[in-house]
This record gives C-alpha cells, sequence and structure tokens, in this order.
C-alpha cells in the first residue's frame, strides 16, 4: 500500500508581472495543457474541481491548475494571439468573459512520491484582491494496468487572491 500524504497552503499574490509572464508562457506552450511535457509516471490520475469568487462577483478571467509546476488545466476557452509588429505570434491571451466559477478537469500521468497541486489565479477580472474557494474535490489515481490505488480526498479551501496568487496542495501516495 502507497502512502498517503496531504498538506494545504494559500500563497500571496506575487504581482502582475509574474501573471503576466506566466500568461505569455503559457501561450508559448500553446495555451493547454501542460505544455512540453506533462508529469511522469507509470500511474495516471483525475481530477474535476471548481475555484470561484466567494462573493459570486465575476471576477475571473483565467485561472490553472498546475502539477508539479506543469499547468495541467486551463479554464480559459476562448485564447487569442499576441503578434509583434511583423505580425509573429509571439504568445497568447485569454480573451474570454470574466465569470465567477473556474470549472476544471484533469487528468494525465503521475508517479509515485510527493506532488504539489496548484489552483492559481492567472488573470483576475478585479483590481487588488479578492476571496477565492476551491470546495471539496477528489483525485483519483489508477495504477498502469487501470486498476485503481487510491483516492485522495482534498479538503476546502479558501484564500484573498490576486493576480498569480494560489490555493495549494501537497499529496503523496
Amino acid at each position: 500500500m502507497r502512502r498517503r500524504d496531504v498538506t494545504f497552503a494559500a500563497l500571496a499574490p506575487v504581482g502582475w508581472l509574474a501573471a503576466a509572464l506566466a500568461a505569455l508562457c503559457m501561450g508559448a506552450c500553446g495555451g493547454k495543457g501542460g505544455g512540453p511535457t506533462m508529469p511522469a509516471g507509470a500511474d495516471t490520475y483525475t481530477l474535476s474541481a471548481t475555484m470561484r469568487n466567494s462573493s459570486g462577483a465575476p471576477s475571473i478571467l483565467e485561472a490553472t491548475i498546475r502539477l508539479d509546476g506543469l499547468t495541467v488545466a486551463d479554464s480559459c476557452k476562448d485564447f487569442q494571439p499576441i503578434t509583434d509588429s511583423d505580425g509573429n505570434v509571439i504568445g497568447m491571451f485569454c480573451d474570454a468573459p470574466a465569470t465567477a466559477t473556474a470549472t476544471f478537469n484533469a487528468g494525465g500521468s503521475i508517479g509515485p512520491g510527493s506532488h504539489r497541486l496548484e489552483f492559481v489565479l492567472v488573470s483576475p477580472a478585479l483590481a487588488g484582491t479578492a476571496t477565492y474557494v476551491v470546495p471539496p474535490f477528489k483525485l483519483a489515481v489508477a495504477g498502469a494496468d487501470g486498476k485503481p490505488l487510491t483516492t485522495i480526498d482534498l479538503p476546502s479551501q479558501t484564500a484573498n487572491l490576486g493576480a498569480g496568487g494560489s490555493i495549494s496542495y501537497t499529496l503523496g501516495f
């Protein structure tokens, strides 16, 4: 039987510059998924989760889920290119309307050990900070043979976030 450890943390906003750089990096990697690489491992994981503004205000332009630093889910459904003066695509930006709730479905490869799962507010529609919540959700892990290994119940977390701020979970199996 594999061990299961879970810890939680909410990180303070890291500023608009970091959020802008993260958005450009996302665009350079195609804007969706984990970019050129995904977390490695013979096992697989799946999760369905949401992140929402606790007051119900439509304040989320773009939010992502990162697993071990790689983007595995993005709330944006409408990416548009950023071009230079010569018309070359140099990045992407999210051109979707603000919402109160970001919904995610993610899955992919994962290996045993310790992992960091982050819900990142990439681009808020409001200046400053607001209170966001990630309600309880489950992360299911299956072995290479497809048989269930474990299901990790992750609790609700609430944090005051601005651009680049995140709600994070550290888990192991």
